[in-house]
Parts: C-alpha cells; sequence; structure tokens
C-alpha cells in the first residue's frame, strides 16, 4: 500500500467562511480533488512545490505552470502560503498603485529574482497604498492553505535569454516575540527563450 499523505486543503478566496468564533465550513472544495493535487500535499510529498522551511507555523510554495518561457510572454506564479501550525492565523491586505494586480494578500508577498547573470533584479517600485490593520484581514485557518496567481512579468522584466531562479517571501508573526520575521520558499527555476 502507498504511505499516507497530508492534505492541506486549499482557499483560493471562496472555498471556505466563518462558522463562528475559530471555526470554519468548508463550501465547496472538492476533497478529492485536494488528495489528487501535489500542491496539497506536504512539502516532503511535492518537491514540485518549492517549498522553504516552516516559520512561525508558515510554509510558502512557488510553482509555475511551466519552465519556459518566450522573451516578453506573461510569466505567472503559483503561490501557496500554508498553516502548518495548530491555530488559524489572519494576514492583513497591502495595496500597492503601482502593481494592481498585487491587491490584498498578494501585496504581502515579494519576489526575489536572480537574471541569467546571477545579480538580483530589481522590481518596479512598490508605492504603498494602505495597510489595513482594522478590517481588511484574511484568515488562514490551520491545515490550510492559500493560493494566489502572481503575474511576476507585472513587477520584474525578464529581457535576457537564460535561466532565473525565482523565491517568493513574506512576513509572518514570530511566535517567541513581538516581530514580524521573512519565511521564504524554495528555489524554482524557469527559463527564458528567444
Amino acid at each position: 500500500p502507498a504511505p499516507p499523505i497530508t492534505i492541506y486543503l486549499t482557499d483560493e478566496g471562496r472555498e471556505f467562511h466563518s462558522a463562528g468564533p475559530g471555526k470554519i465550513q468548508l463550501i465547496t472544495t472538492n476533497f478529492i480533488t485536494a488528495v489528487q493535487s501535489p500542491e496539497s500535499w506536504s512539502a516532503e510529498q511535492d518537491p514540485a512545490g518549492h517549498w522553504g522551511q516552516v516559520v512561525g507555523g508558515f510554509q510558502v510554495s512557488v510553482r509555475f505552470n511551466q519552465t519556459t518561457f518566450t522573451n516578453g510572454q506573461t510569466i505567472t506564479a503559483s503561490v501557496l502560503l500554508r498553516n502548518v501550525s495548530d491555530k488559524p492565523h489572519v494576514f492583513p491586505e497591502i495595496r500597492y498603485a503601482s502593481i494592481p494586480s498585487y491587491g490584498g494578500l498578494a501585496g504581502n508577498f515579494e519576489f526575489v529574482v536572480i537574471g541569467p547573470d546571477e545579480k538580483q533584479i530589481e522590481g518596479k517600485e512598490r508605492k504603498h497604498v494602505m495597510m489595513v490593520s482594522g478590517g481588511n484581514f484574511r484568515l488562514i485557518s490551520n491545515g490550510t492553505q492559500r493560493k494566489l496567481q502572481l503575474p511576476i512579468t507585472d513587477e520584474y522584466k525578464f529581457e535576457s535569454v537564460g535561466k532565473y531562479r525565482i523565491q517568493v517571501k513574506t512576513l509572518v508573526d514570530n511566535p517567541a516575540g513581538n516581530k514580524l520575521v521573512p519565511v521564504t520558499s524554495g528555489e524554482a527555476v524557469i527559463e527564458v527563450v528567444k
């Protein structure tokens, strides 16, 4: 028999709703689909997910639906933020005027892009609009993950032909103190061709 797998249900913003304090109710996620989807498996069972280390009860993954892109093609990353802790956490929504596609929870993530010349590529300046502290928070329940599709070509230029190394990072609460600490994905590699 196959070894048991750990499943993390993916919430893309519409699968769960509150069923009272500290409770969620699953409303549309197909559990069978989650069992069959490698992105819902543990990091050890999903090496293609480029999962980073657990920090503050969270893990981050970055993946691409293909590894080769033509110069000028839109490159979209799938980013997953997984709560592997034993309690739910909330994240504030951050919005940027300079990158409209990075509104809401997506504004919490930043890419690290290393180009073919092994130099880090700078993205567009993030013009901070607001970090809502009173109402716009996203609940990430324990045992679940949030999935975002982020068009990184909205922020970064992939002008040279060659291989690019990409990670994504965000900040989470430090359980040992009052400061935020970074949690970073593993490294994905894509190639841009003519």
